[in-house]
């Protein structure tokens, strides 16, 4: 851009005393709009990755913090089934799967929201002593070779489990057990999607680190 607008200064340029001085006053001044122009094009890349690495931190911490009160339910339908059983002499197969349900949707579909906050456990030997732009490569090279391949593996391989259970309506095994057992096996699918969203989220993040534009960590480390 700067090499265009010079070469048609240079063309349009009047001849005579002065000139010269007029030409290098004209060339400083379309190089610095050049560059000015080519700053608010990176500036506004930069921050609309800003503003996808926040929209997919709010949706993962708003599916987290949502399945989060199915801990609760899984707790008081667990208490209920217990009473109904040794109090009462009552037994709903439904209600003893309806816990199991729920624990399960919360592991799965919470899943983006633990890689969040860092909630997964991870072995740390060298990670801890690299700095700041080292500790970004290994995320974004982390996350390309090991998480996206091991989510598109399992969501390829988990396909015919999930689309056969959809294709019959699958119900419960057991008689008078839950209905739509396809739901629960589509949580595969849930559990894929909520990582493979945070772990864009996640290069993001670490890309703007090194290009020198802090985001605030939820994992409690901060980014200098």
């Amino acid at each position: 851009m700067e090499f265009t607008v010079d070469l048609l200064l240079a063309v349009q340029a009047p001849a005579g005393p002065g000139a010269k001085h007029s030409l290098d006053r004209r060339l400083f001044a379309s190089r610095s709009f050049a560059r000015t122009i080519a700053a608010s094009r990176a500036g506004g890349q930069l921050n609309t990755i800003a503003g996808f690495v926040r929209g997919i931190d709010a949706l993962n911490d708003w599916i987290g913090r949502t399945v989060a009160w199915l801990t609760m339910g899984c707790v008081l339908t667990c208490f209920a089934v217990v009473v109904l059983r040794y109090v009462f002499g009552l037994g709903f197969p439904w209600m003893q799967e309806l816990y199991v349900w729920q624990h399960a949707a919360v592991f799965m579909a919470g899943a983006g929201y633990t890689m969040l906050h860092r909630g997964h456990v991870n072995v740390d030997v060298l990670y801890g002593r690299m700095s700041p732009r080292r500790r970004a490569w290994v995320d974004i090279l982390g996350t390309l070779i090991f998480l996206f391949p091991w989510l598109a593996i399992m969501a390829v391989t988990s396909a015919p489990f999930v689309l056969s259970s959809w294709s019959i309506s699958e119900p419960s095994s057991t008689a008078g057990g839950m209905p739509g057992l396809y739901l629960l096996k589509s949580l595969l699918w849930v559990f894929c999607g909520v990582l493979f969203l945070q772990g864009l989220a996640l290069i993001g993040r670490r890309a703007l680190l090194l290009a020198g534009v802090e985001l605030h960590d939820h994992g409690g480390q901060g980014e200098r």
